[in-house]
């Protein structure tokens, strides 16, 4: 058999079984994260809504206090958007007037928005790989280090970049980028190493399982699905189950690639230990 092969079965099993033989912890970890998501939305929707007032005062200089109810207000807002949708331009023109104060608090918003998201994406694999390692885990491990998330968020922009030149390069190179670094989030938390080492190890370990990771990877495609079609009530599992594959893919692999121990061996003990 080819060292490079691993049981796409196996890998299923584990991610769907693991998460429903611990559902009541997988449970409170998505209402952990749900929390975190509401949270954020309303820290961002009352930063943008602080950010539209101060931008009504601009726009009402010189006005009466009517200029402001109208404009300034929560309905006011709304009222503005609904014409927005209704292709108004004078609405469109108010919205851009003094645009150069809003746009730096919407792009804070924005990147606050991508460093939680990717707080949680690298959380849940380091309890993927908890899971793999010790058969357990806690919720504070969805809490990683500010300089790791960091990193997640440095290395998945450069992740999604070279995607996006490989799929303009016909479309395949993108999809075989993917698969070959897509091993590198693990790679980050596994081990105490810079980004570049990561992607570098996420392409070693993957060396020779292209088609099997891609075959896992639209199988859960389907998962995802079928999400759509039970009210999101299968994403419940199948969301933490992704991150619990993933693990038993790499740690697989990884157990078979010796080449990886030289760039593991110059750093560090693994963060998850």
């Amino acid at each position: 058999m080819d060292r490079k092969k691993f049981s796409i079965t196996q890998a299923l099993k584990f991610g769907l079984y693991t998460v429903i033989n611990n559902i009541l912890f997988f449970l409170g970890l998505e209402g952990v994260i749900l929390l975190l998501i509401l949270g954020a939305c309303l820290l961002c929707f009352g930063i943008l809504y602080a950010i539209w007032t101060t931008h009504a005062v601009l726009i009402c200089q010189g006005a009466d206090s009517a200029c402001f109810e109208h404009y300034g207000t929560l309905q006011g807002l709304i009222s503005v958007l609904k014409s927005l949708g209704n292709g108004n331009k004078v609405a469109l023109e108010q919205l851009l007037e003094h645009s150069y104060f809003m746009a730096p608090g919407l792009a804070l918003t924005g990147l606050f928005i991508t460093f939680l998201y990717r707080a949680v994406v690298v959380g849940m694999v380091r309890i993927g790989l908890d899971f793999y390692d010790h058969s357990t885990s806690t919720i504070r491990r969805l809490f990683v280090p500010i300089n790791l998330t960091l990193k997640g968020v440095i290395a998945a922009f450069l992740y999604n970049l070279m995607i996006g030149i490989g799929t303009l390069l016909l479309i395949i190179p993108g999809i075989i980028a993917a698969i070959r670094f897509g091993f590198y989030q693990q790679a980050l938390v596994d081990n105490n190493v810079g980004i570049i080492d990561a992607f570098k190890i996420s392409a070693r370990v993957t060396k020779g399982a292209t088609l099997r990771i891609l075959a896992v990877n639209m199988i859960f495609g389907i998962f995802n699905i079928a999400a759509y079609f039970t009210f999101g009530l299968s994403y419940i599992i199948s969301f933490p189950a992704l991150y619990l594959m993933q693990a038993y893919i790499y740690r697989r692999l990884l157990a078979v690639t010796p080449e990886t121990r030289e760039i593991r061996e110059a750093h560090t003990k693994p963060m998850h230990k």
